[in-house]
């Protein structure tokens, strides 16, 4: 089994924000359902078909459908299963390592996209450093938060910036982000 996260890791995690453990548990469990790893063992990770269109200029579109498509709202194939890690291999044999930036991974699936911005030497790092356990999972949250100025969102509990910022445009409606990030910080708020 890989290392999961703890309540003091969640306390530290919230300390260097200022703010509360329940908002980021409410992440950990809306991102991944509470787990980094399939069956404690294997990254979770969700392969985007719609980032790898745009990093491929859709050039795989017609040969292979269910890995470059665009954006669709509950994407059939994008499942959080181990079939999203045969998708991503496949992506990579089209279109190489460009394919690690283009699926989300661990506990709170953090694009791959993002490697620069959090400090790895690429996406592949960030994925080696992510199967290590859910502690970097929770690093990688910490310093996406930091970077790209979440932290002041965090603290009032602004659901619909957080959304916004952290989920992208497509947050509200069907998806209701924000309201899901809500009730789930209720959850955690009054079940430590």
């Amino acid at each position: 089994m890989k290392p999961v996260l703890s309540p003091i890791d969640f306390e530290r995690a919230a300390a260097s924000l200022g703010c509360e453990v329940a908002v980021i548990r409410a992440f950990a469990e809306k991102e991944s359902k509470g787990g980094g790893f399939i069956a404690g063992q294997i990254l979770t990770v969700r392969f985007e078909g719609h980032i790898f269109r745009q990093k491929t200029g859709g050039k795989f579109d017609k040969s292979n459908p269910t890995l470059s498509h665009p954006y669709m709202r509950n994407c059939p194939f994008n499942l959080g299963t181990i079939g999203d890690w045969n998708r991503l291999e496949q992506a990579r044999k089209l279109g190489g390592d460009i394919a690690f930036e283009c699926a989300s991974y661990g506990r709170f699936q953090t694009m791959g996209f993002h490697w620069k911005l959090l400090g790895y030497a690429s996406a592949y790092a960030l994925v080696q450093a992510f199967n290590a356990g859910e502690a970097a999972h929770l690093e990688g949250f910490v310093r996406f938060c930091q970077k790209q100025g979440l932290v002041p969102y965090l603290i009032a509990k602004n659901w619909a910036k957080l959304g916004l910022l952290y989920n992208g445009v497509d947050n509200q409606g069907a998806n209701n982000y924000p309201a899901e990030l809500q009730t789930l910080y209720e959850f955690f708020r009054t079940h430590p």
